[in-house]
């Protein structure tokens, strides 16, 4: 994918959501109920799997030719050995076939064409911290697949108000914002919404952040103009500044 713009294409998007209702419960009782994450997926159109339907499987499986990829389930970071750390998916039931996307697997696979990976669910951006190396993350592992642009979480996500954002980020995103800016109307949305109150401090939405370089290209021109036309004006103002004062002594003479 073009690093220096970006171009959201809702109908060429991948979701996943595992753990909607409870019937993953039924076959696996090693994570918690997620009811909010299938709403995170209303803007957003393209292929979307839930619950059974959100197996590893299906997901490799849609995964070529998928623009924006989104994955909103559990995940687990392993600060020991960080290419253990996964992604869950729904359980096969099928012993041979793991439902763990693990970041050694992440590594391998090709996200050249993906324009935006958005991985709501716990840490994703946290990780073992490496001498000469960084943060080991979930995250890491997605952009050496080949995709830079990502929304990831800091620390463990709310289900509820990460539902909020995800659903105003796509809503901003269709209107022509970068993820960057999206993302930031999208937590102002939840901040200015009293129904959200509960939801107002930091811990809730402060964990996701945005990370690349997605600049839209025509947003980039718009925004340089202003710019140029700020400074040209500042400039201007200064040399103004500088002749009346010039005048003004010479009268006062």
């Amino acid at each position: 994918a073009d690093k220096t713009s970006f171009h959201f294409t809702p109908e060429k998007s991948l979701a996943v959501a595992p753990v909607v209702d409870a019937s993953y419960l039924s076959v696996s009782n090693q994570y918690l109920q997620l009811p909010a994450s299938g709403e995170e997926l209303q803007n957003l159109g393209g292929t979307q799997l839930l619950n059974k339907a959100a197996t590893k499987q299906n997901f490799l499986g849609n995964l070529d030719g998928a623009g924006t990829v989104h994955l909103a389930t559990h995940s687990k970071v392993d600060y020991i050995d960080p290419l253990q750390s996964y992604i869950a998916f729904y359980p096969t039931g099928q012993e041979h076939i793991d439902h763990r996307l693990f970041a050694h697997e992440i590594y391998n696979l090709n996200f050249q064409n993906k324009e935006l990976v958005v991985l709501s669910s716990c840490e994703t951006g946290s990780g073992k911290s490496a001498k000469g190396e960084g943060i080991l993350s979930l995250s890491r592992a997605f952009a050496a697949a080949g995709c830079d642009n990502q929304v990831i979480s800091l620390w463990k996500a709310e289900d509820i108000p990460t539902a909020y954002i995800s659903r105003q980020f796509y809503s901003h995103l269709e209107k022509g914002n970068d993820p960057a800016a999206a993302l930031r109307f999208a937590k102002l949305d939840l901040l200015k919404d009293p129904s959200m109150a509960q939801f107002h401090t930091p811990p809730y939405w402060g964990n996701l952040i945005f990370t690349g370089n997605s600049t839209q290209t025509d947003v980039w021109w718009k925004n340089s103009f202003a710019f140029l036309f700020i400074i040209s004006a500042a400039v201007m103002a200064v040399i103004a500044f500088r002749f009346y004062g010039k005048t003004a002594k010479k009268w006062s003479v």
